[in-house]
């Protein structure tokens, strides 16, 4: 605590204040002035707090405020924000030690030029008067000023957060607390008023000039406001007079009227606003008016920015209306006085502040005294006509625009108006004998009149105003003076009389009033105004009867002049059809002139006028129809519709329906009307553009149509026939245009939202709802319209409750639903039949007729038969993935078509979801169709392993769903005793089962497996004794030959299987299996043997101890049988052995190896060579080589003491694999993406995994294995990489000697290429730019990116133990090959840098060094860690090639989003290795030199010590390292050492170069190398003034025979080959 200040010795004015703080005092009142010192010096510097002002604080806020007095921007934004998070949690007691040092450091911070600064001060500042209340006290009133000035921000946060700052520091006491400090509040708004300037606000070194520009006017202008915000607020004016009076007297204050800055201006208007507003007996300015008049309203109208006109206007309002004599007469008389700068600046159209200026004008004129509005001015005009002439002539200026123009208008009406009604005008008592309306109107309204008649006499009013406020201001100024008392009613009337005949003798004469011709593009805008305003004041309540009657026969004349014109067009006939329709119905009384002339053009003239000028015409129509729904002249309008009929135009036929149905017209049902809709429905077709409109002919007036009751049934049917054609057409994919199908939707929803009985009443609506149903349900039909379904979906849920729940229709929509299900050329998917069976099988919720649909649902064998026909054969490899196959097939099928895309799988799939739906029906039907569903599913397993797909787990799921309701519908518990029953002939019972069983026994190796998959799926239900039986029905089964249903069976049905009771059964198939030698050419024989060996390895391979009795003796019988097939003489051979059975060998040998049978040495040794023969034996199938394959794996991990034979035949099997490896990851299989292919890579390459070098080596694969990066197929890919990359190290070491061993630095060795082609192929293969997610989810796209990845793993696995030659040699490789920018764009892509906002997050991962096997490929993460570790890999081998790429790459956002994200996660390992290096090479690894590194400051120190004597160089690693370059600078400079400066940085700047992509160990000892040696004598190159080569690390070996100079060999072919000479460098002469 700080014992500074002790109780009781706070002044009296603190204590008081004090209690206001709190909210505890009632009263407020200070008895001293001046108690504290002037705020104003708010740029003092924060030094001149003396040493024991900070002593006492706690040493985290002696370094806060330290660092608030650093002149860094950025250092002191975070400061601030440090210091109210002090402020926030510190100890109130420590902060208490605080308050008399917060003066100096909010007074210089406060209004600092950095907004941020600004607003964390006030922060602060809030925040310790929230915690401190009372303690802040003694210092408010050093804190006022800057702090009040801050509420007047042009920031809104900012002056919002002082504001409310304020306010909560003193609730309910601000006024008190403004006037207790109305002096420090004064001092400072006066010193920056009238002493401050820009440079002496703010402090020239550490600002801009722009800033402290900006400091000052924001300052300035906040003091104003302070001023106008005290005057506001403090209740006792007369005192703070007091404290103004001097700076209102000092002409420097009234100089700010001049300001060049419009914020200063704006702010000292406002104030003089608020000082005009006080009370006269107390206002400052009452006694200084002449000064208020001359420095203000004689200058302000000069001010022609438009920001400040806002506040010039308030200013000037305010001072007229309290202080009118401002506006004296010989004020006006003057020249260079405000009445002549207003005129100008009204002239100036207000400079383009009309919006503000001009309802302010009004005011004004109000406020004026009348002597000055009517003096004479300095040019001898009147005021009144100087303004007006001024006003009107603002037209002419460009500050006046279209967009400010209607205010023009208002404004000069409204003021013209003023003066008319208030000192009256000279022509109103001048017109006795005038009748010229432009001669009797006040001048104002003349000139209204002729810019909205004549435009063309005024271009400016042309461009410039619209008809619509023109119109607007000339009716209420002809309202307003005919409805006036103080207007003469004559007057009146004879101006309304002369308006009707400039109108009149204008229409008529086609001249206005002087004569002059009107041309025909000034008529056409006369007739377009004209009729507006008439119609308007036609019916006008301000105007009396009389006028009203004038302007109701003017419309009449008008109406009849333009219908005669009509019948007889001339010239003028659009302009009078115009006329006429503007002329609105109100206006003209349907007198009989009118009527008859209405009559006449239609009987005789409307069908010629609508042919002839029928764009000219549409806009009649409209006025007809309301005419004819205004007189309800049925005659007439069928009069009116023939017309219409005969023109045969559909555009003004849909314009009368358009405009009937808008005025509500219902005309009587007549004949014609009838026609006229039949006649529209049937020849607009195929467009069907106008049926929207039709329907609205038809539903109007609650439901009742326009039609007669046959023309309506008529029009409904013609619609339900074309609709069904349509859709119909629609759904086969047939119609040509989609529009046509919408619009009869479109009509349909139509009709149905106003009455779905009209709709509901058609005879044999339920095939219309069918195709509604239909198409709402079909979203993948309609290709070319998508909007097709959403409108049929949205028709059907208006009318659905309106339909009959019955059952027709719902058979009609299954009905169609069949018809689209079993056609090819139905474009619906299987998505689309589900829900439109879905929604009509929903729709009748009653259990009789939905068992009646689900019937519905049900298809014949037949109809499966046709369906599946060609797909029912599979490939032999697929036994890979389920080895219960039983299949010599190769093709996947005879169709040309994917089964995804056929018909076949529509159609099952479908069925798959309508049985979910619908649940198990009790018909045989119902399951057959379930096994035939079976069978699909089973088809598609194959196609999607095919096809290396997918499993599509939603069908998966169905399928599971309808065979358990299958099931649990039949009883499953007994199925093995029907079986038994089906096998002896002895039943003929039906059933789900017993008739599946029955076509898996009598079918084919498809049926067999779907058997199977449906006994598995209930073999939780069977009972005991069902268990039991199935050993039986599996024997009979094989006994009778059913190997494609007992294979798959005993496939399916394993776990059924026991040692005991399946013993003599397994001895039983041994001896089947054990055919003759003879017999392998018979098919059948060999299926036997083949479905046995099969079978007893399922049975035995879950018995732990095959030596038991049970199984040993059968089982090694079988194994030497093996030999009399596979053994010719001494040779083992396979030839004579069909594949199946080489298959069901392998297979069997693996089990019995894995089950550890017993074999003597010889049988042994047969095995060991028969798996070496299978795996050689190109001629097999793949399956034979997978089987083989993984019975030598068996074999590998056995007891090595039994199978000792397998060592003589390892190098050999390795050979043999490898070459199979390679030939099944290249070519076409790279590329394949089938899933036993793909079993078949990976069972390569986990065998390849432990090949011996020297096998590998022998081999020099390199080019191979640099494609088989890219096979589709993850562990293959990997195990490429990792064969490759053990031959990578041996070559690195290999090349690297070679390099090292050239004399000379040969650079034939140099330039010589490193990287093979196919790797260098590899890494430029163009990357996949997919998303992260979707490139998971593409199989392809992942593998080609893999590879990539992989592809520049292996070449950056060149780098690791290369010397500096080489990786030299490699660099410029990748230099001329350029592959690099498409990875980095590649991996920044996938990362998400430069593309999204939230980029990979790399927290927690160790990226740098990574396993790939280890990486989860199948997602996201995996990959994105995976770039992220090559990328790091890129910048630690070749960080040069990603920097230039860096540096040129155009697009700005990527290349700042990559400095961020390296600069994160990437530069501080960078670092950190550097630093790791040099730490651990220590000062032993140069000779003389000192190394020093300091991981916080991020650099590296060499010292080179010459005796006493040393020289530095300082390695600096920046942001974004390495980017951007390391830098290599120098404290000492080489003189200290007696080195040249220009030696010594050639010598810089070559560990410099070196440091670009090396190691900065290698820059070093590059530099340490070329002192030593320079001390050694060792001349340097001439060339590069270095004396170690930075390009091949070589001494100057080459010399010049004239000259002697020494030169490097690369540096002398580098400057040959640039130059193009052989001279020498220095002294020219030939080398």
């Amino acid at each position: 605590m700080s014992e500074r200040k002790t109780k009781g010795t706070k002044a009296a004015g603190a204590s008081r204040l004090a209690d206001l703080v709190s909210g505890t005092s009632p009263a407020f009142g200070f008895g001293a002035k001046n108690a504290f010192a002037s705020t104003a010096t708010h740029t003092s510097s924060l030094s001149s707090l003396l040493p024991e002002e900070t002593d006492h604080l706690d040493a985290e806020l002696k370094v806060l405020v330290k660092r608030l007095s650093k002149k860094d921007a950025q250092t002191k934004i975070k400061a601030t924000e440090d210091l109210k998070t002090y402020f926030s949690q510190a100890a109130e007691a420590d902060l208490a030690n605080f308050v008399f040092i917060w003066p100096k450091i909010f007074n210089r911070s406060a209004l600092d030029v950095e907004r941020k600064i600004r607003e964390n001060m006030i922060a602060c500042q809030s925040i310790l008067f929230s915690r401190l209340k009372k303690e802040m006290a003694p210092v408010l009133k050093q804190l006022i000023g800057p702090w009040l000035c801050l509420q007047f921000d042009t920031s809104n946060d900012i002056s919002k957060l002082a504001a409310e700052s304020f306010q909560g520091a003193f609730p309910n006491k601000q006024s008190h607390v403004l006037s207790f400090c109305q002096e420090e509040i004064c001092s400072f708004a006066s010193d920056n008023i009238v002493y401050h300037t820009v440079e002496t606000i703010s402090d020239a070194r550490y600002n801009t000039p722009e800033e402290m520009l900006s400091k000052y006017v924001r300052v300035v202008s906040g003091s104003f406001s302070m001023l106008s915000f005290l005057y506001e607020n403090v209740s006792n004016v007369a005192t703070l007079n007091d404290t103004t009076a001097a700076l209102f007297e000092n002409p420097k204050f009234w100089e700010t009227t001049k300001s060049t800055h419009a914020p200063v201006r704006r702010s000292m208007y406002s104030l003089l606003k608020t000082l005009a507003l006080v009370d006269r007996g107390v206002s400052p300015i009452s006694h200084q008016l002449a000064t208020v008049k001359t420095s203000f309203l004689n200058e302000c109208f000069a001010d022609k920015e438009q920001v400040s006109h806002d506040m010039l206007w308030d200013a000037v309002l305010a001072l007229t209306q309290n202080y009118p004599e401002v506006w004296s007469v010989e004020d006006v008389k003057g020249k260079k006085n405000a009445a002549s700068r207003l005129f100008r600046f009204l002239e100036n159209a207000c400079y383009g502040s009309g919006t503000a200026s001009y309802p302010a004008l009004l005011a004004l004129l109000a406020h004026i005294p009348n002597d000055a509005l009517f003096a004479v001015t300095s040019d001898g005009s009147i005021f009144r006509d100087r303004f007006f002439g001024s006003f009107w002539a603002g037209l002419s200026s460009t500050n006046l625009t279209v967009g400010n123009s209607s205010v023009f208008v208002t404004s000069i009406q409204e003021c013209s108006l003023f003066f008319v009604l208030k000192y009256g005008d000279e022509r109103i008592s001048s017109t006795s004998s005038e009748t010229d309306f432009f001669k009797i109107a006040p001048i104002s309204l003349a000139l209204l009149c002729e810019a909205l008649l004549f435009p063309a006499t005024n271009p400016d009013a042309r461009i410039k105003l619209s008809a619509p406020s023109l119109e607007a201001a000339i009716i209420s100024y002809i309202a307003k003076l005919a409805s006036t008392s103080s207007i003469p009613d004559s007057y009146a009337n004879l101006l309304v009389s002369a308006f009707c005949n400039v109108i009149s003798s204008t229409f008529v004469n086609g001249q206005r009033l002087d004569g002059s011709a009107v041309n025909e593009e000034e008529f056409a805008i006369f007739c377009e105004r004209a009729g507006g305003i008439i119609s308007t004041l036609s019916y006008s309540k301000s105007l009396t009867s009389v006028n009203q009657a004038k302007f109701s026969a003017l419309a009449e004349t008008l109406s009849v002049e333009a219908l005669r014109r009509m019948c007889a067009p001339d010239a003028h006939l659009k302009p009078s059809i115009l006329l006429f329709t503007n002329l609105s119905v109100m206006a003209v009384s349907e007198t009989t002139r009118v009527t008859e002339s209405l009559r006449e053009l239609i009987t005789n003239g409307l069908t010629h006028l609508l042919i002839d000028s029928p764009a000219d015409s549409i806009s009649l129509i409209e006025s007809i129809v309301k005419r004819l729904a205004s007189n309800r002249n049925d005659d007439l309008h069928a009069s009116f519709i023939r017309s219409l009929v005969e023109t045969g135009y559909l555009e003004v036929q849909s314009e009368y329906l358009q405009k009937i149905s808008s005025s509500g017209l219902k005309p009587t049902p007549v004949p014609e009307f009838d026609d006229f809709i039949l006649n529209l429905l049937v020849n607009t077709a195929p467009s069907f553009e106008s049926l929207e409109l039709v329907a609205d002919s038809m539903i109007l007036n609650d439901g009742v149509s326009s039609l007669s009751e046959k023309g309506m049934s008529t029009a409904i049917t013609m619609i339900r026939e074309g609709l069904e054609l349509a859709l119909s057409a629609c759904l086969a994919e047939t119609a040509a245009d989609y529009p046509q199908q919408q619009n009869h939707l479109d009509l349909l929803n139509r009709l149905a939202s106003k009455s779905v009985k009209s709709i509901m009443a058609v005879a044999d609506i339920h095939s219309l709802l069918a195709v509604i149903l239909e198409l709402s349900c079909f979203n993948a039909v309609a290709t070319g319209s998508s909007s097709l379904a959403q409108s049929a979906e949205a028709l059907w849920s208006k009318i659905a409750d309106s339909v009959d729940k019955n059952d027709a229709l719902a058979e009609v929509v299954v009905s169609r639903w069949r018809t689209a299900l079993l056609s090819e050329a139905h474009k619906a998917t299987s998505s689309d039949l589900i829900k439109l069976y879905s929604t009509a099988y929903l729709y009748n919720p009653e259990g009789s007729k939905q068992e009646t649909l689900a019937s519905m649902a049900l298809f014949d064998s037949a109809t499966w038969e046709q369906m599946k026909s060609g797909f029912q054969r599979s490939q032999q490899s697929l036994a890979i993935l389920d080895p219960s196959y039983m299949t010599d097939e190769s093709d996947v099928s005879n169709k040309s078509i994917s089964l995804f895309s056929s018909q076949y799988s529509r159609f099952a799939r479908t069925l798959a979801g309508v049985f979910s739906l619908t649940g198990a029906v009790s018909s045989d039907a119902f399951g057959a169709n379930v096994f035939e569903l079976v069978m699909y599913w089973s088809l598609c397993k194959d196609d999607e392993h095919i096809r290396g797909l997918k499993s599509d787990l939603d069908f998966d799921g169905q399928v599971d769903d309808v065979l358990a309701l299958s099931l649990a519908s039949c009883d499953a518990g007994s199925w093995p005793a029907d079986a038994m029953a089906v096998l002896n002939g002895s039943t003929s019972k039906r059933g789900f089962f017993v008739d599946a069983f029955k076509q898996a026994v009598n079918g084919s190796a498809i049926q067999g497996r779907a058997f199977a998959k449906i006994a598995k799926s209930g073999y939780g239900l069977l009972s005991a004794s069902g268990n039991a039986e199935i050993l039986g029905v599996m024997k009979t089964l094989f006994e009778n030959g059913s190997y494609t249903a007992v294979v798959p069976l005993c496939h399916a049905l394993q776990k059924s299987f026991n040692p005991e009771s399946s013993a003599t059964f397994v001895v039983s198939l041994c001896r089947s299996s054990q055919i003759p030698k003879s017999d392998l050419a018979n098919k059948a024989a060999v299926d036997r043997a083949s479905a046995g060996l099969f079978m007893i390895k399922i049975i035995v391979k879950g018995c732990k101890d095959l030596d038991g009795e049970a199984f040993a003796s059968g089982l090694k019988s079988v194994v030497k049988h093996f030999r009399t097939w596979f053994m010719f003489g001494n040779d083992v051979r396979t030839a004579s052995v069909p594949d199946m059975l080489k298959t069901r060998v392998a297979e069997f040998l693996a089990v019995m190896v894995e089950g550890l049978l017993g074999f003597d040495i010889n049988v042994a040794g047969f095995v060991v060579e028969l798996t070496k023969v299978l795996i050689e034996d190109l001629g097999s199938s793949k399956l034979v080589l997978f089987n083989a394959l993984d019975l030598y794996q068996c074999i590998a991990m056995a007891d090595s003491e039994n199978w000792t034979t397998m060592d003589k035949f390892s190098d050999s099997i390795y050979d043999i694999c490898f070459t199979r490896f390679i030939s099944e990851c290249s070519g076409e299989h790279r590329v394949a993406v089938a899933k036993p292919q793909n079993e078949l890579q990976s069972r390569l390459a986990n065998i390849c995994e432990d090949i011996p070098f020297s096998v590998l080596a022998k081999m020099k694969p390199h080019a191979q294995l640099s494609e088989m990066m890219r096979t589709y197929n993850t562990e293959a890919q990997i195990m490429a990489y990792r064969l490759l990359a053990k031959l990578t190290f041996k070559l690195v070491e290999t090349i690297s000697v070679k390099l090292e061993m050239s004399l000379g630095g040969n650079e034939e060795a140099i330039r010589e290429k490193y990287i093979s082609q196919a790797l260098m192929h590899g890494i430029k293969e163009e990357p996949p730019f997919v998303e992260p997610s979707h490139l998971v989810e593409t199989r392809c796209d992942l593998h080609s990116a893999f590879g990539l990845l992989l592809s520049w793993m292996a070449l950056l696995d060149h780098f690791i133990g290369a010397t500096y030659e080489l990786r030299t040699s490699l660099i410029n490789e990748l230099k001329e090959e350029d592959p690099l920018p498409k990875l980095l764009e590649f991996i920044f892509y996938t990362l998400g840098v430069g593309w999204t906002t939230k980029p990979f997050d790399l927290t927690g991962w160790e990226f740098s060094a990574i396993e790939v096997e280890g990486l989860d490929l199948e997602s996201e993460l995996g990959f994105n860690l995976l770039c992220a570790h090559l990328y790091y890999r890129v910048l630690r081998n070749i960080p040069a090639l990603a920097r230039t790429w860096w540096s040129s790459c155009k697009d700005r956002q990527l290349t700042q989003a990559v400095e961020v994200y390296t600069d994160k996660w990437f530069t501080p390992i960078l670092v950190q290795a550097e630093i790791d290096l040099v730490l651990q090479a220590g000062n032993s690894a140069l000779e003389d030199v000192e190394l020093r590194a300091s991981k916080q400051a991020g650099e590296i120190t060499a010292l080179y010590r010459v005796d006493e004597a040393s020289a530095d160089t300082v390695v600096r690693f920046p942001p974004a390292f390495p980017m951007k370059p390391v830098e290599f600078t120098s404290n000492s400079g080489g003189r200290t050492i007696g080195v040249q400066e220009t030696k010594w940085r050639s010598w810089m700047l070559s560990a410099n170069i070196v440091a670009q992509n090396t190691a900065i160990m290698d820059a070093l000892s590059l530099w340490q190398k070329n002192i030593k040696l320079h001390f050694e004598g060792i001349e340097e190159c001439a060339i590069c003034y270095s004396v170690v080569g930075v390009i091949d690390r070589t001494l100057p070996s080459k010399s010049c025979r004239t000259c002697k100079n020494k030169f490097h060999a690369s540096c002398l072919y580098k400057w040959i080959r640039t130059s193009g000479n052989t001279q020498c460098p220095m002294c020219r002469s030939e080398l």
